[in-house]
């Protein structure tokens, strides 16, 4: 049982993993600015992405008291 204790408590010390460098937007802040709807607008990242003109990055964020998986995207 120590070893669920231990765990649990080392996962709600566990950090924050943002992306580095400069204009990283959610999927959610891509959608409030595009002119789109939010299918199109996920459709057109998604294709953005496989052609290779977006990057992605794949971390957490503290979101009030737990960490949430999140990921950020950028244009090229």
């Amino acid at each position: 049982m120590r070893k669920w204790a231990d765990f649990l408590l080392n996962f709600d010390n566990a950090t924050e993993t943002l992306p580095e460098g400069e204009n990283w937007k959610t999927m959610h802040e891509i959608i409030e600015e595009s002119p789109w709807g939010t299918g199109k607008t996920r459709k057109v990242v998604m294709e953005a992405l496989k052609n290779d003109e977006v990057e992605c990055f794949e971390g957490y964020k503290r979101q009030d008291t737990r960490l949430v998986r999140q990921r950020w995207y950028r244009q090229k």
